[in-house]
């Protein structure tokens, strides 16, 4: 009968890994910067300015495998007043949110 003491090892280290990897999976999505934030930074490097913007919704998935977040904003500039889409990813064992799509449009609201 064949010794199953290396076999029964390799899968405990493979299932202490596995653990491993879904605590600090689990940490850097508790750690993880706001995604209202990152959508700022890019408006900001866009040229909107943080009084003219305010936050209208935001959705968020998130957890230790990643996470997705769709951010909505209100944007006074001059002349017509916007309506600013960011959406975001948050890869897996990452703690910064990614920009994915940018979109301004007319604002319908009053």
């Amino acid at each position: 009968m064949a010794n199953k003491k290396p076999l029964r090892m390799l899968l405990a280290g493979g299932m202490a890994s596995v653990a491993l990897l879904l605590v600090i999976g689990l940490v850097l999505s508790i750690v993880a910067s706001r995604p209202e934030d990152a959508a700022r930074g890019i408006m900001a490097a866009k040229g909107w300015r943080q009084e003219q913007l305010s936050l209208l919704s935001i959705k968020t998935s998130d957890g230790p495998f990643g996470g997705r977040a769709h951010v909505e904003f209100g944007a006074q500039g001059l002349g017509t007043p916007k309506v600013i889409r960011v959406d975001l990813v948050r890869p897996a064992c990452s703690p910064n949110w990614r920009v994915s799509a940018y979109h301004e449009s007319i604002s319908k609201r009053e």
